[in-house]
Order: structure tokens, then sequence, then C-alpha cells
């Protein structure tokens, strides 16, 4: 008699002469041989087998009555609406010192916030915080540096105003001007996490970034990073690779390695970058795959093993489907997702007014995912993916990047904690 059935988040890889398999919904991993495999795979012998238990325990075996998509998109919904999550992207200018091709924000007229703008910022912030003991603050622009004072204005004044709850903030920028002035000041400014992204090695980045000043970004940059590490603030790396300059990532995450390569509180990580806009950087699935898995190996094989920890379920594919989290402009106008700015269509409201119900809040907090997600073993770990790709009809991916390495980390995970024997399985 059938009692369990699979699970249809069970994502298989063959690797030597086993299988890996992971559930992307409970996050366990099991290593299996050829036979342990066909039992598994067999309903009938998966039911008798002394192992029954232990994989309906991890979720590869779920009861045959479940229905776990019912579930998941159930924890989503729930998730979508609950008011016990707050993010608020605030953008302290839309001017920016750089003037990346890729970048979805050109075109957007440069604003920068004011103190009045910002003092009814902090009240929207303490209005829609209620429910919560943390509030989190994302930094954004533009390159928000430019405006560094207003971060320290917005933080202080809720620290007085409301102090009984965390303020914790992260920061997007290209760390051109965290100078150690600005280092001192940050420290009061609760950094979680450091976003700064790289090009390439100098020639490339100082013309992918293209500075409105003629100076040598590159070495101005490094030098900061390495004065934020040595702070104690967690700085993560996000490469920026395409057809152009993938032939020098190598060579850049060598140079990272030896620069910063005794820094713990340092994070590395790749992306595939995608003018929105136009056709650049068009890609088709397995050649995304295959640079994805390249820049995943380079990591690894030059030390950056951070990126191989297994990815877990989460209940939203971002902070813009929150009931409660926002995009805040210079200006004090309201999005829910930062690539939506230059579409007046997807504001939603001001800082200074009532949040009016209208078709682009209902879009980005839709719950419901397009169909093909239902058959997807990825859904815990992407839950739609972006958003913004399908709403704004923007030329990129919009699956999670798992999509492109899971088979890479999978492998790497196991190799480096089990001992697997036997040649590679074709």
């Amino acid at each position: 008699m059938i009692k369990y059935i699979h699970s249809m988040f069970n994502y298989s890889v063959p690797y030597k002469n086993k299988y890996i398999i992971y559930n992307t919904y409970s996050g366990a991993l099991m290593l299996l041989n050829a036979d342990e495999k066909t039992k598994f795979d067999n309903l009938e012998l998966a039911n008798k087998t002394k192992d029954v238990l232990e994989w309906k325990d991890n979720g590869f075996l779920i009861d045959k009555e479940s229905n776990e998509l019912e579930i998941v998109n159930y924890c989503r919904i729930r998730d979508t609406f609950s008011n016990r999550k707050t993010t608020f992207r605030i953008l302290t200018t839309t001017a920016c010192n750089a003037r990346c091709f890729y970048c979805y924000e050109n075109n957007v007229k440069f604003e920068t916030m004011t103190k009045k703008t910002a003092v009814e910022v902090i009240e929207f912030i303490k209005n829609n915080s209620s429910e919560v003991n943390k509030i989190v603050l994302s930094w954004f622009g533009g390159e928000p540096l430019i405006n560094y004072e207003i971060i320290t204005f917005i933080i202080e004044k809720l620290k007085k105003e409301i102090p009984g709850k965390e303020i914790v903030s992260f920061i997007t920028t290209n760390g051109l001007l965290f100078t150690k002035e600005v280092i001192i000041e940050a420290k009061e400014w609760n950094l979680k996490s450091i976003q700064i992204t790289l090009d390439g090695l100098k020639k490339t980045y100082n013309k992918r970034k293209n500075y409105f000043s003629n100076i040598d970004g590159f070495t101005i940059v490094l030098n900061n990073i390495e004065n934020l590490l040595k702070n104690g603030f967690g700085v993560t790396i996000r490469i920026n690779y395409d057809n152009d300059n993938i032939s020098e990532m190598g060579d850049l995450i060598k140079y990272l390695k030896k620069k910063f390569g005794n820094f713990k509180n340092l994070n590395v990580y790749s992306y595939h970058i995608f003018d929105t806009t136009s056709n650049y950087g068009k890609y088709n699935n397995e050649d995304l795959e295959i640079k994805q898995e390249y820049m995943n190996n380079l990591l690894i094989n030059l030390g950056f093993n951070n990126i191989l920890q297994l990815p877990r379920q989460k209940l939203n594919s971002c902070f813009a489907t929150y009931n409660n989290s926002f995009v805040i402009t210079p200006k004090g106008d309201l999005y829910k997702c930062a690539m939506a700015i230059k579409n007046p269509k997807q504001k939603i409201g001001n800082v200074s007014t009532p949040i009016a119900l209208s078709k682009a809040l209902i879009d980005w907090q839709q719950p419901q995912l397009p169909e093909k997600c239902s058959r997807c073993s990825l859904l815990p770990i992407c839950q739609g993916g972006c958003r913004a790709a399908r709403i704004l009809n923007l030329n990129m991916e919009d699956c999670t990047i798992f999509k492109y390495s899971l088979n890479s980390i999978l492998k790497r995970y196991v190799e480096n904690n089990l001992k697997v024997e036997g040649g590679e399985q074709e």
C-alpha cells in the first residue's frame, strides 16, 4: 500500500556513480547509489524500504493526501499581507557620479532628498512600523553617498523618536565616496551589509563605470573596500559579468583573493547583467547556465567558498511584494521596486499622503504566480523570481539565478562535505 508519495520539490542531479537529491522546501540533501535511487523512484519499493520514515521526515516523501503547492502558496499569501515585515529602500538621490551603460535608472531626472522631505519620510516610517520591532533601511540611489548626510539625519531622528526599535541598514553603492570620514560616520548607521559592484580590473572597470571625474576609480574603490573591511564592516562584492568582460573575471577574482583573502567579513558573488532597455546581454538559457557555472567554479576554486551554502526556502520573491515595504524617492514618492521609478504609472503614493488602492499596488502584491511556477521544483527557493521583469516587461530573466547554478552548487557542496568515490557519470 502506498502511504507516501514523492515531493514535487525534489531536485535530482547525477553525480559520479551516485545521485544527489535536494529538497528545495525542507532544505534536506541526500546522496543515493543506483540501487537506492531505484528504490526511491519506485513508490511501491520506497514505501516498504527501511529508509521510508527518514525520507518522510526530511521531506523527500510526503503524505499521499498532502498538497505541497497549496501549502507554499498559502504561506506566500500570508507573508505578502503581513505587516510584520518592513523594508524601506530610500533613494537619498537619483544623481550618480558614475555612468554605467547598463543602469536601469538612465534618463531618470536628478533629484536629491532635502531635510524637509526627510522629516516626512521619518513620519512615514514611524507610522508604518508600529507592528515591528526591527526597522530595515536600505540606502540606494543613484549613488546614495552623494547625499550621505541625509542618511545620518534620518537614522539619528528615528533613534530618538522610536528608541525601543532596532534600526538596521543596508547600502548599495559604487564605493567611490566611502572616504575615511564617511566610514567614521557610517559606524552610527548600524550597517549589516555594504554591497559594492566591480566590473573588471582597472582598465575595464574605469571604462564601464565612466565616472564623471577623470579619476582612477578602481584604485580608490579597492582602497575604500580595504578600509571598510579593516573597520569591521561586512562587505559584499558583486561581480557584474557579461559577454564582453567575462574573459578577465578569473584575473579579477585572483586579484581580490590576494588583496582581501584574509578578511572573514568579505562576501563575493557574481551576477550576469542585462541592459533592461535593449538587446544588450541577450542570452539563452543554456548559455547562461554555462557562464554561471563557470563563474561559480572560478570563485570556489580561488577560495571564495561562501557560495557553497545551499539555497533555503523563502516565503516571497523579494521585499517589493511585502504589504508594508516601499521604495521612497528623493521627493518622497512611493514605489514598490526601484526599477519602476522611471514609470509614473508605477507610483503608488507619497509619504505625505495616504496610499490609495491602485493597479500598480495590486500588480506588485498579487501573490498568484505564473503557471510555470506551479510545476517547478525550485518554487520554494524562488517564489516567482523577479516580479519587475514581468510587470515592467524588462529584457531580463525572471527566474531565480539558482535555475542556472544549482547543479554546480550541489555538486560542489557534496565534494566539500562528503567523500564520494567513483568515476564521473554521464
